[in-house]
């Protein structure tokens, strides 16, 4: 404890002997690297896997970090809609099959991600009829 990453440490050690000789001599050099980060895990939970086309849904995320802690939150929803907020209301305008991703950035910046597909159904609310038009 106390030592500074990159700075180079020396020790040497002596052992003496109750009639004043001394014997065993060692030299060691050490240069500390700093502790590595551990990635973050991010975890989705209770996001729907099926939707609609032109429905909000909520997609729900969290992230834990063993060594620090989580500053910011990345989703991509595979269809070029992002959000940086932790739990999102996303809406896809077409139907298609789509991989989200969500991930989780800590304060030493080391990231982990989860990602997941998500399977949008065409829109099935009927067109709107307008009344009182007159068609000539």
């Amino acid at each position: 404890a106390g030592l500074n990453n990159g700075t180079r440490y020396f020790y040497s050690g002596f052992t003496y002997a109750d009639s004043g000789n001394y014997s065993g001599t060692a030299r060691v050099s050490a240069t500390p690297q700093g502790t590595s980060n551990l990635p973050p895990s991010a975890s989705v939970k209770g996001s729907p896997t099926t939707g609609e086309a032109n429905t909000s849904l909520n997609f729900y995320g969290t992230g834990q970090d063993s060594d620090g802690t989580i500053v910011s939150y990345s989703w991509d929803f595979g269809d070029g809609g992002k959000s940086s907020g932790q739990n999102p209301v996303h809406t896809f305008t077409v139907s298609n099959t789509f991989k989200v991703t969500f991930t989780v950035t800590d304060n030493d910046g080391a990231s982990g991600t989860e990602s997941f597909d998500i399977n949008i159904t065409p829109d099935s609310t009927p067109p709107s009829v307008v009344s009182g038009l007159t068609v000539k």
